[in-house]
């Protein structure tokens, strides 16, 4: 049989001692630095999101304002584009909008002085017309499609003995 060897002998004690402060000194420092960097960039965020949100208002509050000279009936009105986004986009179709907008009612003007004109002309020829008729000795009477009287002149009452009092318009 064989005997084992045993190693149990004691010669001294040895004690690995190490400090742990200095870990949780680098603990601390790492959380007061983590803190730090979060806190630097919620108000980088902070400010760069105010920075976006004041530089978008400040071109709606532009679009706004012009909006509501338009409103007032300015048309005139011709904003800047500066920035090829959305908003510069908006911008653009505010400028064509307001363009079409100013010569749609320049040309609904223009049309509105026309047609003045053609029944300021459409009266005159109809006063010549009565006169010319009026001054006939013929007698004339017009009838409309359904054989409606639309007009007699003098002479035509005159011929056919019908008091002025009469009235056969319409009938």
């Amino acid at each position: 049989q064989r005997e084992s060897l045993r190693f149990e002998q004691r010669h001294g004690m040895l004690r690995n001692v190490l400090s742990t402060a200095f870990l949780q000194q680098a603990r601390a420092s790492l959380l007061r630095q983590s803190l730090v960097i979060a806190g630097a960039e919620v108000l980088l965020s902070l400010a760069l999101l105010t920075l976006i949100g004041f530089w978008l208002t400040r071109h709606l509050t532009l679009l706004s304002h012009a909006s509501d000279q338009v409103a007032a009936g300015n048309f005139d009105i011709n904003l800047p584009v500066k920035t090829q986004d959305e908003v510069g986009h908006l911008t653009q179709a505010f400028n064509a909008m307001s363009r079409a907008v100013r010569d749609r009612i320049a040309a609904l003007s223009e049309a509105e002085a026309k047609q003045r004109q053609h029944a300021i002309q459409a009266q005159q020829e109809h006063a010549r017309l009565g006169s010319l008729l009026g001054a006939m000795n013929v007698g004339i009477l017009f009838e409309d499609v359904k054989n409606r009287v639309l007009y007699i002149n003098p002479a035509f009452r005159r011929l056919w003995l019908i008091p002025e009092a009469v009235d056969l318009i319409g009938l």
